[in-house]
């Protein structure tokens, strides 16, 4: 089919193509790279227009070149068109190598160019408008080619950060100083030989079986004179504000028409320093995975030709789409932030057609929950679930779930918010072990046991969950943590330096509380003065860290060392002054060591920032190294090594190598990091129990959001495999299994229970649609629920159960690519994602070591309904201030080391009669793999017996606890014998996480750098979402999967979703 003519305008001063420019001079500069950085940005121009189709393009190597081209006349080579004259044109552009595949085979040897600067709005128009450069008009430095190629700068209109605050400004884009070369023309021309021929071996190693045809698709066009270009050309559809009215592939070629290869091509010996200051508008590291900053570039290569840009051909266009069909492969909180995030984003018009397939009857892998209608519709958790203040995306994110859903549900004028549904707390009461700190390097309980409360109040703000803080670096949270320790040190320098409380009211005692009295006066005095110059010093140095924004860290490093320096100086005398003060006194005076610890801790911190180049290099320079090990390298003492404050922290992320106390696993940044944004950075209060449980609070509201947005949700859905296509650059297939039928009659499963939701606080109470513990029988067949509930009593296993003999009961199925999805989001956790990922682990080569670094943990958890108060019970939480309160206890004997007061759910549930329970304690921890598995490694699915042995041999080892621990936090739980008194419980609730979708994931020391982005495997349709991607907080927790998701809605759509307080460095790297 003819097209149509090209209607020109009057005095157009867009020239006719094909163009010709002549006196061409190019300077081309390699540059080092990222080839998966590389080829996830080729991807996302490329791929949405090439899916369904057999064609690809992948990156040629780990590699970009920089290309300055200075030509000195540039016009039309059409004969009449050339009449209009001529213009010089300057081109400065990155360069990306990349070869078209059709049909899994290499074709052709393409150059891509993303970011493209011309020094003329006209050859900004032409190339923009002809062939689809996406051309931008800078200023140049040189204007004209030098004979002797130096320093190169280019500057133009951009934003340095994105905000609705800031203001596009003239900047500078990149330069390129030239240093002398430290090595010979030949030897860096061996060295890039070399990395070609790595390069070629890469590519072979992708599955070409034809090397001939990969040769001839890299040299064919070159032979002939000609650079073949690829092009995404595109324009904005007036109709619809995020729609292209046109979009297609193109290619066109440059073909040279003169070059003398013997005087026309040089070398260029010189290193350049390429200063990349990574502006928002230009993020060329994380396009391209070069170094932000100052990277060393070259030698190269000096051209002078001259050469015609001829038309081409359209490879693919793409017309008005369909909506794009979308597999979402399990119904955890990653997949549904992910989901969430893009259909509540500005740019959704139903673009995609999303179907959920999860294997249970309820969503939320190991944050589900589910309500016990044979028990009082009792609360029957995965675990212990409290979201921490400082959750900012995830508070974001339900509080618009719970807007969308209160009016869905019919409640949106009953003025309820997210706030109705979460209950704060702010008292932790440690236990501490005073005979733990005789001996730092003693195992836990070496030396006998003597128990002391030790209540925190953290204080409450004002500040709102859920809304976003200011950027901070690592020198931000010393400046908090030092300030929050000055504001510690004053609230207890009245009970420092008075009279201490002393058993002994005679002589003795007086003449102690005199020599606490002035030991404590001391004191304050010392750390006053201390921490006072400790904040001026880092003040000192984050203005220069400020200023220096974009430099060369070992420049800045140079900069603050004198500053450091002094900071240490401070810090060590301080540890030297208070330690001859204080040390005699710590096991005997309970407030001045509780208030040590946290200075220990802080000091030691701080150290350690100062003497790891944290505040330069991230929190990620020090993940090589257990939390704790850090710490104690840098002076921590026996009170915060072994004390409970840190256990808690390794409680929280269940940091336990096979579940083992005796072997706690931490990667030091991520936990320092995870760390300081826990204590210092919540927002009202540190703590937010859910009014229900995880499901009913969390996973309901995301169910009604994304079901009105005409999301899918397909349960007793079993993926069984992942299939990869033969060149491995898409999902094609999944194998699926449907696990239950339904009860003839029944023509879709209602998964929910509607129950009463009593609004605290409010004389209220609405309809709740809430998960139950167990399938709705009644929807079902009846002779599979039958068989379900026998497998129930008889093995401990119900369809969750990876043990489950079902085999003969699976409809087997396949999900074809182009015809029942396009794209597959997948939000499986790794232990689940193993078996059924082989093809993945076979051709992906950095698959396996991924899932091998993200080593996991069983955990446990009971709930326990006491017929008495914890008041009642005797609980002692260390000062009569906090009697009345609900505490969190932290840092006790394991394995149930942590242990929280969720009495406040007791509302929500059916108890009636004199045995109501009145309080309800929430213990959870890990379990020792070989408690259940003496081998250390569970058995495969085939062992249906495992789940009952399991469970009972979990039974026994709770009991053991509870008759040997438990009466130390609930004294009137006991029997005369000091065992525990099961009479004092009105029902109880245990459950041990051994199915693959509850295990925990670990952070490892050594690891974190091994976590993958959302599209990081070269498989232009599989995205992946979960706490165990990069995801900033690295640590498995509500905040983590939820950032997860939001990046991988951005990855996935290419729209601008919002993430609270992280760069997008840190979702690449790590903080």
């Amino acid at each position: 089919m003819t097209e149509p003519n090209y209607i020109n305008y009057p005095g157009n001063f867009v020239f006719e193509p094909p163009y010709e420019l002549n006196g061409t001079e190019l300077f081309g500069l390699p540059i080092k790279g990222e080839q998966k950085t590389i080829q996830s940005f080729v991807d996302k121009f490329f791929a949405p227009i090439l899916a369904g189709s057999d064609i690809s393009y992948k990156s040629l190597g780990p590699f970009v070149l920089l290309g300055l081209s200075f030509s000195k006349h540039a016009t039309s080579l059409d004969s009449e068109a050339r009449k209009t004259g001529f213009m010089p044109e300057n081109d400065w552009a990155f360069w990306l190598p990349l070869i078209r595949y059709e049909g899994g085979q290499p074709k052709r040897l393409v150059w891509f160019m993303p970011y493209v600067f011309v020094n003329s709005p006209i050859a900004m128009a032409c190339g923009r408008e002809s062939f689809g450069f996406l051309k931008n008009s800078a200023l140049f430095t040189p204007n004209t080619a030098p004979e002797d190629p130096t320093d190169f700068s280019l500057t133009a209109w951009a934003f340095k950060e994105f905000g609705i605050d800031q203001e596009a400004a003239e900047q500078e884009i990149f330069s390129l100083k030239s240093t002398q070369n430290p090595v010979s023309w030949a030897e860096a021309l061996f060295d890039d030989l070399m990395g070609a021929e790595q390069t070629f071996e890469e590519i072979v190693n992708q599955g070409i079986n034809d090397p001939i045809a990969l040769i001839k698709a890299l040299l064919s066009d070159l032979i002939k004179g000609e650079v073949p270009m690829v092009f995404l050309k595109e324009f904005r559809s007036v109709k619809e504000p995020k729609g292209a009215c046109y979009q297609a592939i193109a290619e066109a070629p440059a073909k040279i028409t003169k070059l003398n290869p013997l005087t026309d091509i040089s070398p260029i010996t010189k290193i350049f320093n390429l200063h990349n200051p990574e502006l928002a508008s230009y993020p060329f590291a994380e396009s391209f995975g070069i170094e932000k900053g100052v990277q060393p570039i070259g030698p190269g290569i000096q051209v002078k030709m001259d050469f015609v840009m001829e038309m081409g051909e359209v490879i693919k266009r793409r017309g008005k789409q369909k909506p794009q069909k979308v597999a979402v492969l399990g119904g955890g909180l990653g997949s549904l932030t992910t989901l969430a995030a893009i259909v509540t984003a500005p740019e959704w018009d139903n673009q995609y057609e999303f179907t959920v397939y999860e294997r249970s009857w309820r969503l939320g892998g190991k944050g589900a929950s589910g309500r016990n209608a044979q028990e009082k519709q009792a609360i029957e958790e995965h675990g212990l679930h409290i979201w921490l203040g400082f959750y900012n995306n995830a508070f974001h994110l339900i509080n618009g779930a719970y807007r969308a859903t209160l009016e869905r549900l019919g409640y949106g004028n009953l003025g309820l918010t997210y706030k109705d549904f979460y209950t704060p707390t702010d008292l932790v009461v440690f236990q501490e072990n005073l005979k733990d700190y005789l001996d730092i390097d003693a195992p836990k309980g070496a030396n006998g046991y003597d128990w002391k409360p030790f209540p925190v109040n953290f204080p409450k703000n004002a500040e709102e969950p859920g809304t976003p803080d200011l950027l901070a670096g690592p020198i931000d949270y010393a400046e908090m943590m030092v300030e929050a320790l000055l504001e510690v040190l004053q609230n207890v320098q009245e009970s420092l330096t008075g009279e201490a409380d002393s058993e002994d009211q005679g002589f003795l005692g007086r003449l102690q509380d005199f020599t606490q009295g002035m030991v404590g006066a001391k004191l304050v005095q010392e750390l006053d003065q201390g921490l006072s110059d400790l904040l001026a010093g880092l003040q000192k140095a984050s203005k220069i860290i400020d200023q220096n924004t974009g430099g060369e860290v070992t420049d800045i490093e140079t900069l603050i060392e004198e500053i450091l320096g002094e900071i240490l100086k401070v810090i060590d005398r301080i540890q030297n002054a208070v330690g001859v003060l204080i040390k005699p006194l710590l096991l005997k005076w309970d407030l001045l060591r509780h208030f040590w610890l946290m200075m220990d801790f802080g000091l030691a911190i701080l150290t350690g920032m100062c003497v790891d180049k944290i505040f330069t290099r991230g929190f990620r320079v020090i993940n090589d190294m257990n939390f704790k090990d850090w710490l104690r390298k840098h002076g921590a003492d026996v009170f915060t090594i072994k004390g409970p404050m840190l256990q808690t922290i390794y409680d929280i992320v269940f940091g336990y190598q096979d579940g083992d106390p005796d072997r706690p696993v931490f990667a030091a940044g991520v936990g320092l990091f995870g760390s300081l944004r826990m204590l210092l950075t919540y927002k009202g209060n540190i703590f937010w129990r859910m009014n229900m449980g995880m499901g009913d609070v969390i996973f309901t509201p995301f169910y009604e959001v994304l079901s009105a947005k005409g999301v899918k949700f397909k349960l007793f859905q079993e993926i069984e495999e992942i299939e990869l296509s033969a060149d491995g650059t898409a999902i094609e297939g999944l194998k699926m299994a449907n696990l239950i039928k339904l009860k003839a009659g029944v023509t879709e499963y209602n998964p929910f229970v509607t129950l009463p939701y009593h609004v605290p606080g409010k004389n209220l109470t609405i309809d709740w649609p809430c998960w139950p513990s167990d399938i709705n029988w009644d929807q079902i067949d009846p002779t599979q629920a039958a068989r379900l509930q026998k497998a129930w009593t008889d093995q401990h296993q119900n369809l969750e159960s990876n043990w489950l003999d079902w085999d003969d009961q699976k409809e087997r199925y396949q999900l074809k690519l182009g015809v029942d999805f396009d794209r597959v989001i997948c939000g499986i956790t790794p232990a689940a994602l193993r078996p059924i990922s082989g093809q993945l682990a076979a051709r992906i080569p950095d698959w396996t070591p991924m899932l091998d670094s993200l080593k996991t943990t069983l955990t446990r958890c009971s709930e326990l309904w006491f017929k008495k108060s914890l008041k009642e019970l005797g609980f002692n939480p260390g000062s009569k201030l906090y009697e009345n309160m609900e505490p969190i206890v932290g840092g006790y004997q394991e394995p149930y080391s942590s242990t929280a007061d969720l009495s406040h759910l007791l509302p929500q549930e059916e108890w009636s009669g004199p045995d109501k329970p009145k309080y309800l304690a929430y213990p959870c921890s890990t379990i020792d793999t070989r408690i259940i598995a003496p081998s250390g490694q569970l058995p495969p699915p085939t062992d249906h017996s495992f789940p009952k042995i399991a469970f009972d041999k979990f039974m026994a080892n709770n009991q053991e606890w509870l008759n040997k621990w438990a009466a130390h936090l609930w004294p009137k739980a006991a029997n005369p014998d000091g065992t525990f008194d099961q009479n004092s419980l009105a029902f109880e609730y245990w459950r041990v996480g051994i199915n693959y979708t509850e295990h925990y994931v670990l952070t490892a020391p050594g690891t974190p750098h091994l976590r993958r982005g959302p599209n990081d495997f070269g498989i232009a349709n599989f995205f992946i979402a979960g706490d165990w991607t990069q995801n900033l907080i690295n640590a498995g927790c509500v905040e983590g999967g939820v950032i997860s998701g939001l990046n991988c809605a951005r990855f996935f759509t290419n729209w601008p979703i919002p993430i609270y307080n992280a760069t997008k460095e840190d979702l690449i790297h790590g903080p």
